[in-house]
């Protein structure tokens, strides 16, 4: 579906939104700031609580961008769909890739790992610095439980400095 929309879309450049995810309203703005210059662009993303809404931490771990975070060493890094922007027309060679989740992938949902991958290896990128994506959590996903550990350790940080201890 989002081969078919990218190619439909009546814009140059491309931004996704998972239907549990939502975005700042300076998302989209701050998205085309960036990437004027380059060919794909990507935002940081809070961690919502899937019950009330609510956004918990920044992503300091996951969806952090080409060669960083959790991904690293398995994938070179790694942006969610819902925290980039694609200049379709520097980065066609990238969209058909959202129909091909990896061969070891029984659920079918790795797909945009295999944009991501192209996307880092062969288009030049920005990042904003911003964290304007809302990715709400899944305690059915299997990283949930690494999820609550960083979002615990990191708001245990944070009651630490605002107590001056």
């Amino acid at each position: 579906m989002r081969t078919v929309l990218s190619y439909l879309a009546n814009s140059r450049y491309v931004a996704y939104l998972d239907d549990d995810n939502w975005w700042h309203k300076d998302h989209l703005s701050s998205m085309l700031t960036v990437i004027r210059d380059v060919e794909w662009a990507f935002s940081l993303r809070w961690y919502v609580d899937p019950v009330n809404h609510v956004p918990l931490c920044i992503d300091r771990w996951e969806s952090v961008g080409p060669d960083a975070g959790f991904y690293r060493k398995h994938l070179g890094g790694f942006v969610d769909p819902s925290s980039l922007m694609i200049d379709k027309l520097r980065c066609h060679g990238a969209l058909h890739w959202w129909t091909t989740p990896w061969p070891t992938d029984k659920k079918g949902m790795s797909a945009d790992r295999h944009v991501f991958s192209v996307l880092s290896k062969n288009h030049v990128v920005a990042g904003t610095g911003k964290a304007t994506c809302y990715y709400t959590l899944d305690p059915k996903d299997s990283l949930h439980a690494h999820r609550r550990r960083w979002i615990q350790e990191t708001l245990r940080k944070q009651k630490s400095r605002s107590q001056g201890t």
